[in-house]
């Protein structure tokens, strides 16, 4: 990998979301976008911050776009972007969540590590998000599909362990590492998810509102596993006004 990021490199008509940006010095941008077929990477965008920049309104998060680079090292050179029939921008709830997808996307996603079948999770959500989709079947099917990618996949067909086939009247507690254990007496019922909603789960199925209570508690436990317990960006005041993510 190293040494292919040495290699000089020009890429064209790669579809890709910016997931973020930040200004660098007085007249660019570095983004962070994701693509269908180079995943995660930095690119600058020279220029992009001058008055008439013709990339300045285009380089927006939420919009589908066609973008070309070009050089070598971690950071490459933004040569051209283009919208690809944009979307409504979401709005209120829907634009949280949308922060909140870009974030996990940013912490979770390695850079230079393609995995097409997320990049077309990631674009199916966004869209739902625009659109006004409820947005907690939304996200709870995104995360699914975003740790089954990244190799963090959730085991929803039998207790961690023993492999014993699970059982939709009984409730489980979850081991990030092991997968689902049958819950003993007593333990705490935010901890706990029963056997219906994990294979509800499997089978992406997120109608029921007892299944998205207990997916959303699910998810925020083993997301928070996989960061390693660093909070994310999208604070504990924007948690407790959606509830959703």
């Amino acid at each position: 990998m190293a040494g292919a990021l040495r290699e000089s490199q020009r890429v064209d008509h790669e579809p890709a979301y910016v997931l973020h940006s930040w200004p660098y010095s007085e007249t660019s941008l570095i983004i962070d976008v994701y693509t269908a077929r180079h995943g995660r990477l930095p690119l600058l965008a020279r220029g992009a911050r001058r008055p008439r920049a013709a990339l300045r309104g285009v380089l927006e998060a939420f919009q589908p776009l066609s973008i070309g680079w070009s050089g070598r090292g971690e950071v490459r050179t933004l040569q051209k972007a283009e919208w690809v029939g944009g979307l409504p921008r979401p709005a209120g709830r829907a634009l949280w969540c949308g922060f909140y997808i870009n974030e996990l996307m940013m912490r979770l996603a390695v850079r230079d590590d393609p995995h097409e079948s997320l990049f077309g999770s990631y674009a199916e959500a966004i869209s739902q998000l625009a659109h006004g989709t409820d947005p907690e079947p939304t996200l709870r099917l995104f995360e699914k599909r975003l740790l089954a990618a990244l190799g963090y996949g959730l085991v929803l067909d039998a207790e961690g362990g023993s492999r014993r086939p699970l059982e939709e009247g009984s409730l489980y507690t979850y081991d990030p590492e092991r997968g689902p254990i049958r819950a003993e007496a007593g333990q705490a019922a935010e901890y706990l998810v029963s056997g219906a909603t994990l294979r509800a789960i499997e089978a992406e199925q997120f109608g029921d509102r007892q299944v998205l209570a207990q997916a959303k508690a699910l998810m925020r436990q083993v997301i928070a596993y996989r960061l390693d317990g660093r909070p994310l960006r999208v604070n504990q005041v924007w948690r407790e006004v959606l509830d959703v993510v």
